[in-house]
């Protein structure tokens, strides 16, 4: 064989077993994982950073709910629970004077509007309704869907804050706002003739964020990505509250044709439910929407009855002591 020969033999035979080594790189898994891999090489799940998920939310959160009690004691320091019904006296001469052609200030035109036209707490309910449909008619255009996404659509793997508060105005549906808003007309009355108006909505405002909190706790147990809108966290707070301030636990809250469903009688039923549906969630890995965000409602709603309306009372006392001795 020639020289010429031989080389050509042995260059084929270099490349044939480049090209098997190259194979084999190729086919065998690597010596070790990525640097900034957290699930190559093993069956781990991903970490959550908790810093981000967790504790800022609530944070954050329990600042903005505890400001917004704080400024609804403070405005309202000297209100009393005797106040709706001394309103409602100063309304109905003051409307009846409007009906006669009569000319009064804004401030009492807005008082007879409230208290002498239409029930107090249904200018709050209106105001819900409203937001939300707006919220909803923004969905509809693609313009603002990104929009609606960040700022009303609750992600609890962001971390975002805004929009643990906000999430309560975003319904997928107009039907879905209509049902909220008409559960709203059942159990508010009571429990906002319990405060003040500017203690309603903080106490709304904080349950809407602990109830977001607990689409995160569900969240972090299930480890699947949660989409937390609509009240239902607000309306359980509201129903718990209602339950707990009727002491005999008879309140009618659904009338029907045999019997009547009270709002303990509901509030158990719902409960009952959300707790069952989220253990099947954590177990099973159902794919399902947050009821731990109902269950967290509910919760807050207690917590208020038993402890939180006595220190909004020490806070109102505390802002009345204080301009007491300022004045002269």
């Amino acid at each position: 064989m020639g020289g010429g020969a031989l080389r050509s033999t042995a260059s084929s035979l270099m490349r044939r077993i480049g090209r098997m080594a190259h194979s084999t790189r190729r086919g065998s898994p690597p010596t070790e994982p990525p640097r900034y891999s957290h699930t190559a090489g093993t069956n781990k799940k991903p970490r959550i950073p908790l810093g981000r998920v967790l504790f800022k939310p609530l944070i954050g959160g329990t600042a903005i709910t505890g400001a917004a009690f704080v400024a609804a004691a403070y405005y309202e320091q000297n209100w009393s629970i005797f106040d709706h019904m001394i309103n409602k006296i100063k309304a109905d001469p003051i409307a009846t004077f409007i009906s006669h052609g009569g000319r009064v200030s804004a401030k009492e035109a807005f008082l007879a509007f409230r208290y002498g036209v239409i029930k107090p707490w249904e200018l709050d309910i209106y105001v819900f309704l409203a937001m939300s449909s707006l919220v909803i008619l923004l969905r509809k255009r693609p313009r603002f869907h990104s929009f609606i996404r960040r700022n009303f659509e609750h992600r609890p793997a962001s971390g975002v804050i805004r929009t643990m508060f906000t999430s309560a105005l975003s319904h997928s549906t107009m039907m879905h706002a209509l049902l909220n808003t008409w559960a709203l007309v059942l159990i508010v009355p009571s429990v906002y003739l319990n405060g003040s108006p500017s203690e309603f909505w903080a106490f709304c405002s904080g349950a809407a964020m602990f109830s977001s909190l607990g689409s995160v706790v569900q969240m972090l147990l299930t480890r699947r990505a949660i989409l937390g809108v609509g009240a239902s966290g607000v309306i359980m707070a509201l129903l718990a509250m209602s339950t707990f301030l009727n002491a005999q636990f008879d309140r009618a809250l659904i009338r029907f044709p045999f019997f009547d469903l009270t709002s303990a009688q509901l509030l158990i039923a719902v409960m009952a439910l959300d707790v069952a549906v989220a253990v099947m969630c954590v177990s099973r890995g159902w794919r399902l929407r947050s009821h731990a965000k109902r269950l967290f409602g509910a919760l807050f709603g207690g917590f208020y009855f038993f402890k939180g309306q006595h220190l909004q009372e020490d806070l109102r006392s505390h802002f009345r002591l204080t301009s007491m001795l300022k004045k002269p």
